[in-house]
């Protein structure tokens, strides 16, 4: 018998800034090597690769893709459709073959598979998760949904039964099929974290700025220390060939995609960047600030400040940038 646990949820990106201190707000409209989207990292993240499958309408039609992947605790299965196939039925069966609901022949019960989701408004995606505990340490993993293809008006104009069919239930007859999955093991990565110096006016060093990264984001945190604050901080994250700067080849911080202001007192502030925005393994960071502090006058006295590094291109001394290539537990960060 099946003694699952089982939590569902439609997959939807949801735009947030839980993990920042505070808003980051673009200043010119994104482009595809900076377009800003604001995710928490997943607080447990997948054990190795997925297993990805291509879901089959009417046998013959790719109509999507079933993913499968666990973490630590949970085995997450997503149905996914594309090409205009949407969803208005799913049924899902995880766990021994010999368990399944099926016919005297093999062949599978939907109706009694143990997750079964009716869909109005029907989608094009949907997850089902199980904790992983309540399984073995390999199984299968059975999907079937009943989609409809639409026109461009949205208007059903085909409709058809779909498998993910890696292996067929039965050798002839039914072509409904199943996928075997066997648990990864995950491995906790520890990243390390890079510091650069944090220079205003060029010369005066008045703190830091610290880069690292897990398997969801990029983080920069900009660290002024002693007197000094900060008013502005801008930053740049791409290829150097698309950081905005002007006819003469200098760095145009007011242009660059990652702006934040800050009140009175900041010294500390994290842009979390997720990598799909980066979309690339290494890559240019540009930390500028504008930061103050107060002379023994009580008067403000002002300066604009850049991480150190790398002088830009056809530049006279006025901003830096670094190189950065995201870590993984393969090549990067270290392994418990």
């Amino acid at each position: 018998m099946n003694r699952f646990l089982i939590l569902v949820s439609i997959s939807v990106l949801l735009l947030t800034t839980s993990c920042l201190k505070e808003t980051i707000i673009p200043m010119t409209a994104p482009t595809a090597d900076h377009e800003l989207i604001l995710l928490p990292p997943p607080c447990t993240p997948p054990c190795g690769p997925a297993t990805v499958s291509t879901f089959y309408a009417g046998q013959h039609i790719d109509a999507g893709t079933v993913t499968i992947s666990n973490t630590a605790t949970d085995l997450i299965v997503t149905i996914e459709t594309h090409n205009n196939w949407v969803m208005g039925h799913t049924h899902v069966y995880v766990g021994a073959l010999a368990d399944m609901p099926s016919t005297r022949n093999g062949n599978p019960k939907v109706g009694k598979f143990p997750s079964s989701t009716a869909h109005n408004p029907m989608v094009t995606t949907y997850t089902y998760t199980y904790d992983l505990a309540t399984l073995d340490s390999c199984f299968i993993v059975a999907t079937h949904a009943e989609v409809y293809l639409l026109d461009g008006n949205g208007n059903v104009t085909q409709s058809e039964t779909a498998w993910a069919n890696d292996i067929q239930f039965t050798p002839s007859g039914n072509w409904a099929g199943y996928i075997e999955y066997c648990a990864k093991p995950c491995i906790d990565c520890e990243y390390d974290t890079i510091s650069y110096d944090f220079y205003a006016n060029q010369t005066t060093l008045i703190g830091n700025i610290e880069v690292t990264n897990d398997h969801a984001n990029v983080y920069i945190t900009f660290n002024t220390t002693g007197i000094w604050n900060l008013t502005t901080t801008s930053l740049y994250i791409g290829s150097l060939a698309n950081i905005p700067v002007d006819n003469l080849g200098q760095p145009l911080p007011g242009l660059f995609p990652y702006q934040a202001t800050h009140p009175a007192g900041t010294n500390s502030h994290t842009y979390t960047i997720p990598l799909t925005a980066i979309n690339t393994s290494c890559y240019i960071i540009a930390s500028h600030a504008m930061v103050y502090h107060l002379n023994s006058a009580g008067q403000f006295i002002r300066a604009t400040a850049w991480g150190f590094g790398t002088p830009f291109p056809l530049n006279d001394g006025e901003g830096w940038y670094n190189n950065y290539c995201t870590q993984t537990c393969d090549d990067g960060g270290t392994t418990n």
